[in-house]
């Protein structure tokens, strides 16, 4: 990012309050329904509404706008003229079946003006024309790509996120530079009130990637053919992962990329293999040459495949933002330990920032350690997940690095309940 950004925030989910510094690396230990995932859900919510590709989000509704509005043209032509409905409905199925957005709007302007210029005087044509209005605003508002486009784009993230527009939270993101501001008041305003976002400034950030505990190479056939709609983060990492922007030729890949490309053979090198999307299918090939389909790939693996692809399809760039929840699970401490080595390598060699939520101790003390050797210790905040005082929420607490013992004791409690069974046997 352009800045580090500092998080206040009260009353959010299972939050009371976490006043946290957003730094190249933030780390969050904390147990389960202690707000870690909340936090994450909400960062990604405001990130990816303030990233540079931000406008690509609305593309999407404007688009089934104009396919909806382009259909409801050829039925209504249908009813009442025959040769006009074929020419609409040619141009229905051209906007259809294409994915290029200015494609669709050279199209969605030649039907609205042929559309203007039938001599029809029923009501069904008012209706036609306000839908283009709506439409025609829409668009406006992602060219101006202003506070408008953010305020949109963080009121669908947050529903999409969080699958409720039931909030009473106050926040506040200033930048540590105060290079930006922003003040999102569902306390005091209504959720679809613009009046309860406040901007002023904008973060510089190329796209921001949340990678939850769940293996999406795992659930990825279900995610394709599933009717719900789909939860962003996951919607638009599905795509990242099979979007390979090396596909087409780019003869300054190794000069352009060669940060990615070292980074990209350090990962191989370390999980003795690459994964690869192809045929619609993931599998892991080996550096023996034996590969293995998704299902066969030992699950821990996977949580390291989904960076190693996103770097090979040229997704994970400087400046990108990266989320993960508890990456721990399914990982062998092996695993933990080199995985806290991959995810420090993205920070030191391709300015990537990152926010891992964790109840792993071993993971936690595996970052501080690679912290240490690649000179990040001072880009590195810790946090806790805390009961609050008088009522059953949580509070983001800082610790300091040389105080992480409060975290390992605060995580390890089990091991301390252990050794008073033991104890309670050995006094019987």
């Amino acid at each position: 990012m352009s800045d580090n950004m500092r998080v206040h925030l009260k009353n959010l989910g299972p939050i009371n309050e976490a006043n946290i510094n957003i730094n190249k690396v933030t780390i969050v230990g904390g147990h389960n329904a202690t707000g870690k995932s909340t936090l994450s859900k909400f960062l990604y919510s405001f990130l990816r509404s303030n990233s540079y590709n931000r406008e690509k989000i609305a593309y999407k509704d404007i688009v089934n706008l104009i396919r909806e509005e382009s259909r409801y043209i050829a039925s209504f032509l249908r009813r009442n003229n025959y040769e006009n409905y074929r020419n609409f409905n040619r141009g229905y199925f051209i906007i259809r079946n294409n994915e290029d957005f200015n494609a669709i709007l050279d199209d969605y302007e030649n039907i609205k003006n042929d559309f203007y210029n039938l001599d029809i005087t029923n009501n069904d044509k008012k209706e036609v024309l306000e839908k283009f209005n709506q439409i025609d605003n829409l668009i406006d508002i992602v060219n101006q790509n202003d506070d408008s486009l953010y305020i949109s784009l963080m009121r669908s993230l947050l529903e999409s996120e969080f699958s409720t527009t039931n909030f009473n939270s106050l926040i506040e993101i200033i930048g540590i530079n105060n290079s930006f501001k922003f003040i999102i008041d569902f306390k005091n305003h209504d959720f679809t009130s613009d009046d309860a976002f406040i901007c002023k400034g904008g973060i510089i950030l190329n796209d921001v990637y949340y990678i939850d505990s769940i293996s999406i190479l795992d659930m990825f056939d279900n995610i394709r053919f599933s009717s719900k709609k789909p939860i962003d983060h996951i919607d638009f990492l599905k795509k990242n992962l099979i979007n390979n922007s090396n596909d087409t030729l780019n003869v300054f890949d190794d000069k352009i990329n060669k940060n990615i490309i070292d980074l990209e053979k350090e990962i191989k090198s370390i999980i003795n293999g690459n994964f690869i999307y192809e045929n619609r299918e993931f599998s892991f090939s080996c550096e023996n040459g034996i590969s293995s389909l998704m299902h066969n790939t030992a699950s821990g693996i996977k949580q390291i495949g989904i960076i190693q692809l996103l770097l090979s399809n040229r997704k994970l760039k400087e400046n990108c933002f990266l989320i993960i929840d508890e990456p721990e699970v399914n990982l062998h401490p092996d695993w933990q330990f080199k995985l806290a080595n991959i995810l420090m390598l993205l920070v030191k060699k391709l300015n990537v920032s990152i926010y891992i939520n964790t109840h792993s101790p071993l993971f936690i003390e595996a970052i501080n350690a690679f912290s240490e050797y690649y000179d990040l210790d001072d880009e590195t905040n810790y946090y806790l997940t805390e009961k609050s005082d008088g009522n059953e929420l949580f509070n983001l607490n800082e610790v300091k690095s040389s105080e992480l013992s409060k975290i390992y004791d605060n995580l390890g409690k089990p091991y301390f309940a252990i050794d008073q069974v033991r104890l309670e046997k050995e006094l019987e």
